[in-house]
Parts: C-alpha cells; structure tokens; sequence
C-alpha cells in the first residue's frame, strides 16, 4: 500500500498548470487533476477507501485497506484482518 501511495501523490504533483508555467507564473497545481491523476494510480489495486487533498503547491494521499493476517495466528489469535494505512505527500519541483 506505501508504493501505491507514493505513486499516486507522485502522479498528483505532476498535475501542472502548464500555461502558467509558460507563462512565468511558476509552479501552479491543479487540485482536480491531481485528484484524477492519484485516483487513476490508486486504480491499479483500489484500496477500501481513500482522500487526496491539495494545500497550495503539496499533495497528500491517504489510503486504507483491509489486511488478512491468517497466516500469523500466533501474533494475532483473535483477528484475522486488521485496517492498513498509508499517506504520502508530494511537492512538485521545477528544475530547468
């Protein structure tokens, strides 16, 4: 879930308003194709739900699933699945 995470806040931090970039206005984020950009990534093994948020110039995803830990009775003898969660924030760069 990290990996998929990090791609999509990657992804989303790609989403730039290239005519402002063009236009010398500097690094300007769009926030709903960030969101389109992440959820697409997130697409790939969706997990049970998740948020994308944009405040100024950074992303942040937030992801959780669902977890079978059958395979470790002696840790968690009472439960089998547990509630997993990842969050990854990104920043888009300009380098020329």
């Amino acid at each position: 879930l990290d990996a998929l995470v990090d791609s999509a806040a990657i992804a989303a931090a790609s989403a730039l308003d290239e005519e402002a970039l063009r236009a010398g206005e500097g690094i300007v984020l769009v926030p709903d194709g960030a969101r389109v950009r992440a959820a697409a990534v997130l697409a790939a093994d969706p997990p049970d739900a998740f948020a994308v948020s944009v405040v100024g110039d950074e992303v942040t995803v937030v992801a959780r699933t669902s977890a079978d830990l059958r395979l470790l009775p002696l840790l968690l003898p009472a439960e089998s699945e547990v509630t997993v969660r990842a969050e990854a924030s990104a920043v888009p760069e300009f380098r020329p």
